[in-house]
This record gives structure tokens, C-alpha cells and sequence, in this order.
């Protein structure tokens, strides 16, 4: 017993536009719309028209708040982003052969992210593999400048750069005022490291 809707579409490669029945896979053929009439892709949910909510709910008690898989094969090698209702974050994790390979970033309910762990105990919170971690800032163009900007408000008018100068090969540390950055005051080569004789006060 089920429910069967019969087509007869000779660009679909299917015996029924729905097939729905308990024991075996259901599925729908072609295209499916949700608020949408001509859907483009295998699932596209409204039209453009007003604001699109998807809720994935998880079953009563548990840890687990329903997720997303993004997979590759039938082994189950991919993505998984997974809602955590026990610390209430949203996980992105990889996944190989059907195991949880490793955490890639993890989302808390207030603002804080992690890259490599779970529990972030900052805004950004990057845990590497090594014991030192790792953070990588490089620039698109060879031999140009990456660098990191500190400020002391959300108008970042006030505070200081750490860059690396592509082609001096240099770190540098400087002074950032109304949107200006001044002359370094540190710079540490790959053979030596210097302090600027006067560091001006910043008004």
C-alpha cells in the first residue's frame, strides 16, 4: 500500500512523479517546490517574493538538534553541520567513511567562534595542530603586505597593525590613527629585529 502519482515525461527517468510507500525509498521525481511553482533545482523553497524560513527540528531530549550532510559516496565521506543543543552551538564537521573525522568550526549562541575546537573561549578562538596552534593571514598578490588589525572600538579609529611586508620580508608593528597607519615602531627581520627611536603619542 502507498501513494503513487504516475507521469508520463519522457526527460525524466521515473516511473512516478511521486512514490511514497513505508517499506521502500520514497521519492519525488523531476524537481521539488516549496512556495514555488517552477522550482529550478532539486529543491528550491520559495520564489523570491518574501522571506524564506527552513526549520530543522530534532526529536524530543536530545543533544542533537538536526543537521545538514553533505556527502560524496554512499560510504558517507563529507560535511556535516550539526546543531549542539546540549552547549547550543552549531558545529561544521568532516566526516570519512561514515566517523566523525574532526571539528572545523564551531558557532556559539553568543558570538564566539572556534576553528579547531569546540568550546571557543573568546570571539575567535583557534586551536591548530601543532601546540602553538595556527593562524595564517596571507594577501592574494605575491610579495605584498598581510596584515592584522587591532583596535580599541568598533569604529577602528584608534589602535595598531602587525604586517608582514611581502617585500621587505619584514614584520612590522605599527601605530593606526583616525584610519592612518604611521611609520613602524617595531620591525624584525629574518636576521635581526629593531625599535623605532621614537614612537609619536597618538592625540
Amino acid at each position: 500500500t502507498g501513494l503513487y502519482i504516475d507521469i508520463d515525461d519522457p526527460d525524466l527517468d521515473a516511473s512516478y512523479g511521486i512514490y511514497q510507500e513505508s517499506n521502500n525509498p520514497n521519492y519525488f521525481a523531476g524537481n521539488l517546490g516549496i512556495g514555488a511553482t517552477s522550482p529550478q533545482d532539486k529543491l528550491q523553497i520559495g520564489d523570491h517574493s518574501s522571506v524564506v524560513a527552513l526549520n530543522i527540528a530534532s526529536l524530543n531530549n536530545q543533544d542533537s538538534g538536526g543537521g545538514i550532510k553533505f556527502t560524496e559516496n554512499s560510504a558517507w565521506s563529507g560535511f556535516y553541520i550539526d546543531h549542539d543543543t546540549s552547549s547550543n552551538s552549531l558545529n561544521f564537521q568532516s566526516w570519512v567513511d561514515g566517523a566523525k573525522f574532526g571539528d572545523i568550526l564551531t558557532l556559539e549562541r553568543d558570538g564566539n567562534v572556534g576553528i579547531g575546537t569546540t568550546s571557543p573561549e573568546g570571539d575567535l578562538h583557534v586551536r591548530g595542530d601543532s601546540a602553538l596552534g595556527s593562524l595564517i593571514v596571507t594577501p592574494g598578490v605575491s610579495d605584498s603586505d598581510a596584515e592584522l588589525l587591532l583596535t580599541e572600538n568598533t569604529s577602528a579609529s584608534l589602535g595598531g597593525i602587525v604586517r608582514y611586508d611581502g617585500s621587505a620580508n619584514q614584520i612590522q608593528i605599527l601605530g593606526w590613527s583616525s584610519d592612518v597607519a604611521t611609520a613602524p615602531h617595531v620591525v624584525v627581520g629574518h636576521d635581526a629585529a629593531r625599535v623605532a627611536s621614537a614612537c609619536p603619542d597618538h592625540a
